[in-house]
């Protein structure tokens, strides 16, 4: 194609040699700028112009609204509603802190004077060392280190595996939010504030041991913790059988530490009995897993599969994904079984929580998280976030495997 036909140039009319010459063109009529009223009629708009424009309309936003509803759908696993995010917390919990505690144990027939030493740098490395003797105290008698993907008992120098659900449960972690919604549910009572070493915090007594959920206190047993708004903790006591047993009380907190670099180093290899009974895989496998949905600020941590038994139990698959931001946490976890499983983990004392859309889960409140349980589409699945919010805001939109 010539240059004058790609741009749409007309070619010149050549003129033979004895033929008349072309009659001289009219001259151009001057550009009317007001729409004559002819064609003034044509673009008014007729009845079937009209319900044209209508039919458009409602087309597009139909598309529109069905385009919606499908990704919420997706968002969802079939549900046509996605619930409001949860946002940032009215208090940023501490991402990284130093604290020491004097603990006076009376449990035994000598009263012993200690010292613990937690060392928290969230989302995913914790040091926790019981020392002799008082603050600053002298020789580590116990304790650990965990760093991401491994952990080291103290002063052994064991070396296991780590998932997002180590430091999540471990019991020397607290937050305020999870323990506020234990009082709302009758799990826990809030009592009033007070001032430990300087740091106001809010007064919490319930019963609990060890991993398990939180349940209303008695006289005999119970814990009375004392927490900082930012999830500090800043006392606690721990009575049995109507007698003081521990009590620990901040000596010193320091929400800006400098850490060592090899402050939560974890070397060596992992030990042959930790390998005998769990198995640890990091990213997503290709078998049927959730799909969780990150809330705003949270990013995706980790995803992993981590085999592994309990007690006498066989090895058991799960599928552990993570989120975290801010110092908050958000992790799901799935039991990798469909026929016949049935939930691996306790529902002692839940309150059952309407989700919307026909989606409902067991919350069970713990020291430093609150939990979802539920089933989707035949597999067991929780939910741990460190406020609940959070956590009804991932169980809700949690996508069932696929």
């Amino acid at each position: 194609m010539s240059r004058s036909r790609a741009w749409g140039a007309r070619k010149p009319r050549i003129h033979h040699q004895g033929a008349p010459a072309a009659p001289e063109a009219p001259p151009r009529r001057p550009r009317v700028t007001t729409v004559p009223h002819a064609v003034e009629e044509q673009v008014r708009a007729t009845p079937r112009n009209r319900s044209t424009i209508v039919m458009l309309a409602a087309g597009v936003t139909g598309g529109l609204l069905l385009l919606t509803g499908t990704v919420m759908w997706l968002v969802r696993g079939g549900a046509a509603s996605v619930p409001e995010d949860p946002g940032p917390p009215a208090v940023a919990p501490a991402a990284a802190y130093r604290a020491v505690y004097r603990v006076d144990d009376t449990a035994g027939p000598q009263h012993l004077v200690q010292t613990d030493v937690v060392e928290v740098q969230r989302p995913d490395r914790l040091r926790v060392e019981h020392r002799d003797g008082p603050p600053p105290g002298g020789a580590v008698r116990s304790g650990s280190i965990v760093d991401r993907s491994r952990e080291v008992t103290l002063p052994e120098g064991l070396v296991g595996f780590a998932t997002p659900l180590t430091v999540a449960l471990d019991t020397d972690l607290v937050d305020a939010p999870a323990l506020r919604a234990a009082a709302d549910a009758g799990r826990a009572q809030q009592h009033e504030q007070a001032v430990v070493h300087g740091e106001r915090c809010t007064v919490y007594v319930y019963r609990h041991s060890g991993t398990e959920a939180l349940a209303a206190a008695d006289g005999a047993d119970h814990v009375e913790s004392c927490v900082t708004a930012d999830g500090v903790l800043a006392r606690q006591v721990i009575t049995v059988a109507g007698r003081r047993a521990r009590v620990a009380e901040l000596t010193a907190v320091d929400r800006s530490p400098h850490f060592r670099f090899d402050e939560f180093a974890t070397p060596g290899d992992v030990s042959p009995a930790a390998s005998a009974t769990e198995r640890v895989i990091e990213g997503r496998p290709q078998e049927k897993v959730v799909h969780g949905l990150a809330p705003a600020g949270f990013r995706l941590d980790r995803e992993l599969t981590d085999t592994r038994q309990e007690g006498d139990a066989p090895l058991l698959p799960y599928f552990v994904q993570s989120y975290a931001g801010g110092g908050e946490f958000v992790v799901v976890q799935q039991l990798m079984l469909r026929e016949n499983a049935y939930p691996p983990w306790s529902a002692s004392g839940a309150t059952r929580e309407d989700l919307g859309e026909g989606r409902s889960a067991d919350e069970v409140y713990h020291t430093g998280y609150v939990e979802e349980q539920m089933m989707l589409d035949g597999y067991p699945v929780r939910v741990l976030a460190s406020r609940p919010e959070l956590a009804r805001y991932a169980a809700a939109t949690v996508r069932a495997p696929s």
